[in-house]
């Protein structure tokens, strides 16, 4: 766990704003195939929106999909660019989950006068589970970051965590874990502020052909606060029960070995359905 970062923001009293609570999921899914022999073919397909999405083009795969509640978010993207037997393919694929939570917070106290300085803080834990394969000649990353966010999703950070797998080295790349981040800041008795929470999870592959190439990232975030001066506490608008200390995150293992089997399976059809359109450009070749 990292020590807690102490931010000199003084979050003074609004005026007549009113509280306000929110989620959103935004899920995308891309896969384009470039086959080039006698005549060029060229297959693209994107998907978007807020639940499971996944994109097919020939022989290229991606799908993505997660899930955000108030204090916390899921996201899970795969991407899978196999090389086909027969002809001159290139394929990329992506995956990518940005899902978000907003929640207004007013410090209260019954004891306490109303603008009495206190102490707040806050904990982001974040797990990930990422794999890429590289293969040769290819590219593949596969990346989880978390940040908390005073009033919008793209201020600056009050803290956040990133993980990432994935170079071009040409070696297979596995990495992830969880980490605990804190940080404290100055509020007063009666103040309001808003906090935002977002997940982006990012799965990519690509590159030259004859070179295996596969991305799958999985991430999971968790969010808690608790005011630190006696008397005094917070509520929020969406009435979640925020966790005061926190727990550290690890995404379920094993769910890989079934994505990419889902994803084989769907590319398989697809080479089953222009395999006699390869033999017949391989022999342009």
């Amino acid at each position: 766990m990292r020590p807690s970062l102490l931010l000199a923001l003084l979050l003074v009293l609004p005026g007549t704003s009113a509280l306000a609570a929110s989620t959103s999921a935004s899920h995308s899914a891309n896969a384009n195939n470039w086959h080039c022999c006698w005549d060029n073919f060229y297959k693209y397909d994107a998907q978007s929106g807020s639940g499971n999405v996944s994109a097919l083009a020939w022989f290229a795969n991606a799908r993505a999909g997660g899930a955000a509640s108030f204090g916390h978010i899921t996201g899970s993207a795969v991407a899978d660019a196999p090389f086909p037997e027969g002809g001159y393919t290139q394929s990329e694929a992506g995956g990518r989950v940005r899902d978000v939570w907003s929640d207004d917070f007013t410090i209260v106290s019954s004891s306490l006068t109303a603008g009495t300085p206190v102490q707040v803080q806050v904990w982001l834990s974040v797990g990930a589970d990422l794999y890429a394969n590289l293969g040769s000649g290819g590219w593949a990353s596969a990346e989880v970051t978390s940040a908390l966010h005073f009033d919008g999703q793209d201020n600056p950070w009050i803290t956040g965590v990133s993980f990432k797998a994935g170079d071009i080295s040409g070696a297979n790349s596995i990495s992830g874990g969880s980490e605990v981040v804190t940080a404290t800041f100055a509020s007063a008795v009666g103040a309001h502020f808003t906090l935002v929470n977002d997940l982006v999870v990012n799965a990519s592959a690509g590159g030259a052909p004859k070179s295996p190439r596969e991305a799958l990232a999985k991430g999971v975030a968790a969010f808690g606060m608790q005011v630190l001066t006696a008397g005094a506490g917070h509520v929020s608008a969406s009435n979640t029960s925020y966790v005061p200390g926190p727990v550290a995150l690890v995404p379920e293992p094993g769910s890989y070995a079934l994505m990419l089997a889902g994803l084989v399976g769907v590319a398989v059809v697809a080479r089953r359905r222009t395999l006699a359109q390869s033999r017949r450009c391989a022999i342009w070749l």
